[in-house]
């Protein structure tokens, strides 16, 4: 059977009304299309879909278009969504159809964008492998910290994001921050960011008044997660540290590389936050610009799986 490609189709009611059908029925509780159409359209999601030649949705996909910062270079990128396919389909057709989707979407940006990129262990890494991805290893980058460093603990308030006032917030902060490292890091993606934060870190996102900052962590044991900083002017990072940072702990493990050159990375499997499981590893596609991708370290935040 033959299947055309359509793409951009939220204006057209009975494409749009089925891939709402193919979302619900999804067979994950919580996904970033679920949360997106019972909230607000990202401007920058992008839907695609195989129609038959019935005219019927058979598998449809969500590709968010970003800037991705790469050692200080910006790039024309593209991030592939989850795949959703028809529940009536047995397992091999659903493959196929998940194959022949991804296939078409990165003969179509590999065109147009950078780099095209994507996470999750639900994907077939030789499909990957075979259409020029590359993997990036998992890891942790961390930094040890004394408690001696440490200055006057600084108020901190809790975001409330069950507020929608104070998640609209969020989002314009995320949106309009100044970039948490430059290493690796992404923008353009503030919708999915904030709804990581949501899904991972419900009740571990702060404001920082002193330094008109937020941050999303945690503490675990002697160790302060620091998952992300939020700020619109450049952070001190060692400033915000010694503000926040409790007595008790003497390691630091951050969810991004940060500007600074005492941190350590090592290759190391992280598969849960908050016990959920998140989505691994990060496949990478570069285009037209040469990336090295040993000793990098992308925010989980930025996943849309």
């Amino acid at each position: 059977m033959n299947y055309e490609l359509i793409g951009d189709f939220k204006s057209i009611r009975h494409h749009y009304l089925e891939f709402l059908n193919l979302i619900k029925k999804g067979n994950d509780k919580m996904s970033f299309e679920k949360w997106m159409v019972h909230s607000k359209w990202d401007d920058n999601y992008v839907p695609f879909a195989l129609i038959d030649e019935g005219g019927t949705m058979q598998a449809a996909i969500g590709v968010h278009r970003t800037i991705m910062i790469v050692e200080k270079k910006k790039l024309n990128a593209v991030q592939l969504g989850k795949v959703y396919t028809r529940d009536d389909c047995s397992q091999m057709m659903q493959d196929y159809l998940e194959n022949e989707l991804l296939s078409r979407i990165i003969s179509k940006y590999e065109h147009i964008a950078d780099v095209i990129y994507s996470f999750g262990n639900d994907t077939d890494p030789k499909f990957m492998k075979d259409y020029g991805f590359e993997e990036v290893p998992d890891c942790s980058c961390s930094m040890n910290w004394s408690p001696i460093q440490n200055g006057t603990n600084s108020v901190v308030k809790r975001v409330n994001l069950d507020k929608p006032s104070e998640f609209a917030s969020l989002v314009a902060e995320i949106k309009h921050s100044s970039r948490m490292s430059n290493v690796m890091n992404t923008s353009g993606d503030a919708l999915v960011k904030a709804f990581n934060i949501m899904k991972y870190y419900p009740r571990n996102v702060f404001h920082v008044p002193l330094m008109d900052t937020t941050i999303v962590s945690m503490v675990e044991g002697k160790t302060f997660y620091l998952a992300a900083v939020f700020s619109k002017n450049e952070c001190d990072l060692k400033r915000l540290l010694e503000l926040v940072v409790p007595n008790n702990v003497d390691r630091i493990e951050f969810g991004f590389i940060p500007m600074s050159s005492n941190y350590k990375l090592e290759k190391k499997k992280v598969s849960k936050v908050n016990g959920l499981e998140i989505p691994t590893p990060l496949y990478v596609k570069t285009i037209s610009v040469g990336m090295t991708l040993d000793n990098i370290k992308l925010s989980m935040l930025a996943s849309q799986k």
